[in-house]
């Protein structure tokens, strides 16, 4: 056996005994939110992965709670469009010192994606997403040790500062490519997803144009998700899904009078007078891609 074999065989072993992770709360501006788990958060009951598998399933979205997507949130947490907005990731405990990974176990070599869409109800699913973030391989290195890890378990984003004031979901999602080398059963990459509910304010008038969908979208032709990580050609890695979507075109401000006196970081409760997206209608049976057929 050659040595790229063991050590790939001896890192995925190690990813599956241990390592998984979750989000305990968003941090707006550098200023922590606090717990937000079944508040803000569409929060899973545990810190394993959806797998290939379950990549047509609803769960891919927000993540899973007793064996279904997991359910709208209470709460959504306030921020202005061109706030800086952190995703906090824990393995067992969210306090970094004290957390046996930071974030996730050095053995997930993977990337990072965070997506948009208008506020739904449903599990979100169907053509709704538009990418907002991404972070993968660079500097010799990949972006969950580059940024999740060295970071303590935080992954910043910046929300677009033309963006229309409304209720939004905001996924991120760490996806792990450690077992990701070959199309067969048993192997696949790893997904971590993580819903948040925002309230976005603001006076910007652009509205997420993508309209990706991202149980479709994700597929075994998707090279960003299948991926050998251990064979020296991750200079060729590219990302999955399409382009960041930065705002960039729609101007803020024009053709709007909306303002608030609210503060980032507060949440309201579902049903408030702030507007609202239009969100597409929620799909809840997808069709297949044949990404079962690994």
């Amino acid at each position: 056996m050659s040595l790229i074999a063991i050590a790939t065989a001896a890192l995925a072993f190690a990813g599956t005994a241990s390592a998984h992770t979750r989000v305990f709360g968003l941090r707006i501006n550098g200023n922590h939110q606090g717990d937000g788990q079944f508040k803000y958060i569409r929060s899973p009951e545990d810190n394993f992965p959806v797998t290939w598998p379950q990549v047509n399933n609803p769960e891919l979205i927000c993540n899973k709670i007793h064996g279904v997507a997991t359910p709208p949130a209470p709460e959504f947490l306030r921020a202005a469009a061109g706030d800086r907005v952190a995703f906090q990731w824990y393995h067992a405990n969210p306090d970094p010192a004290q957390d046996m990974h930071t974030g996730v176990d050095v053995s997930h070599l993977g990337v990072l994606v965070t997506w948009i869409a208008p506020y739904t109800d449903g599990p979100g699913t169907g053509p709704i997403w538009t990418k907002i973030h991404e972070d993968g391989w660079a500097n010799g290195e990949w972006a969950t040790r580059r940024t999740l890890i060295a970071n303590g378990g935080f992954v910043e984003f910046t929300l677009p500062k033309s963006l229309k004031p409304g209720r939004y979901l905001v996924r991120q999602e760490v996806i792990a490519l450690h077992m990701a080398d070959k199309r067969e059963p048993g192997r696949g990459p790893e997904f971590y997803p993580s819903c948040a509910q925002l309230e976005v304010t603001g006076s910007g008038t652009a509205v997420p144009p993508q309209k990706f969908d991202i149980n479709q979208g994700y597929s075994k032709n998707e090279t960003g998700l299948w991926w050998n990580a251990y064979i020296g050609k991750n200079d060729e890695y590219r990302m999955p899904g399409p382009a960041v979507w930065t705002g960039d075109g729609a101007g803020a401000g024009a053709g709007s009078n909306q303002e608030s006196n609210d503060q980032p970081g507060s949440t309201t409760k579902p049903g408030g007078n702030q507007p609202t997206p239009t969100p597409t209608p929620s799909q809840s049976g997808v069709g297949n891609n044949d990404s079962y057929g690994y």
